[in-house]
């Protein structure tokens, strides 16, 4: 039944007990497929509405599908039943298979392209959200059934009051009448507005095109300063010229002048150094000095005195002399 496209589920308790329904429902959908032209009374309510529905289509598909069957295994609604209703559904399974496999060897398959599919997948993320979100809200929504069943069978078990109810629509009317009201102002201001507006655009276009017009008037006449202006140009042109020239001299003798103060800074530093270590020298060279006279010093006055005392002091001055000629020397 499924491969046959029925629209509703079957159980396999379906039929362990007498449910006519079911099988009255299926056997006419079984009979629409065969023959959708087919009419029969549908109503079967009462014991002989059943057998009149049961007999008429065991004697349409009798004549028509050559297919007998059983009206009282039918009538049964049981699994007996089941067997009655099998005889029509593999008539039209088993034709459904041969349509199917003649339309599959006269089609011919298309080589699959997925980078066609590929517009298609963010509608298919899309919806596949959608679905969840919508699954979840329902999910929801079904657990409050619970609550909300008894709520609504004491509503409809409830006697209606016809009062109240004329009220409520009376009102209802009242509302919708000046809803209709509010809308027909708002529709009239709507087409006042809509007046204005055309008168505006109508305006704006006419003061556009008298302004294209005087554009193309200002655009064919030539100013009288024109030809003064292009010499200036022209001139301007020479100037800046000049001037990037000039620009350009100029930052290169700066730069020129940089280096050559950086070079004399670098010379007077250098000459600063070896003047610092002469001086250095000096002051090392005139302290030895003055090291090697207190020492010349104590040694004369340590020596014993000899009998030819001028020569020896001859000798004392002549030393003195040459050790302060030296000594303003060195200063």
């Amino acid at each position: 039944m499924r491969a046959l496209g029925y629209p509703r589920l079957i159980s396999m308790d379906s039929f362990r007990q007498c449910n006519f329904d079911a099988m009255a429902d299926i056997l006419l959908w079984l009979v629409k497929n065969y023959d959708p032209s087919f009419e029969v009374m549908e109503d079967i309510e009462s014991e002989q509405d059943r057998i009149i529905f049961i007999k008429s289509i065991a004697m349409f598909m009798a004549s028509k599908a050559n297919i007998k069957l059983n009206t009282r295994k039918l009538y049964t609604a049981d699994g007996y039943a089941v067997k009655e209703l099998f005889k029509i559904a593999s008539v039209l399974y088993e034709a459904s298979r041969a349509h199917t496999k003649e339309d599959f060897d006269q089609i011919v398959q298309p080589p699959l392209d997925i980078s066609s599919k590929l517009a298609q997948l963010k509608s298919c993320r899309i919806l596949a959200v959608s679905i969840t979100e919508q699954g979840s809200s329902l999910y929801d929504s079904l657990k409050l059934e619970l609550e909300l069943r008894d709520v609504r069978q004491q509503v409809i078990s409830r006697p209606f009051d016809l009062r109240s109810m004329e009220a409520a629509v009376s009102n209802a009317v009242e509302a919708l009448k000046v809803q209709i009201g509010e809308t027909r102002s708002a529709l009239e201001g709507l087409s006042a507005d809509e007046t204005n507006l055309v008168a505006k655009i109508e305006k704006r276009k006419t003061e556009l095109e008298r302004a294209e017009k005087r554009l193309k008037s200002l655009q064919g006449v030539r100013p009288a300063y024109m030809d003064e202006y292009e010499k200036i140009e022209v001139e301007l042109v020479k100037l800046y010229e000049i001037y990037m020239d000039k620009f350009r001299n100029l930052a290169f003798l700066e730069q020129q002048l940089d280096e050559h103060d950086r070079l004399e800074q670098d010379k007077f530093e250098e000459t600063e150094q070896s003047l610092k270590k002469m001086q250095t020298r000096l002051r090392e060279e005139e302290m030895q000095l003055l090291r090697g006279d207190k020492e010349m010093h104590e040694s004369v006055s340590n020596r014993p005195s000899r009998p030819h005392g001028k020569r020896h002091n001859n000798n004392t001055q002549k030393n003195t002399n040459s050790l302060s000629h030296k000594s303003g020397r060195s200063s």
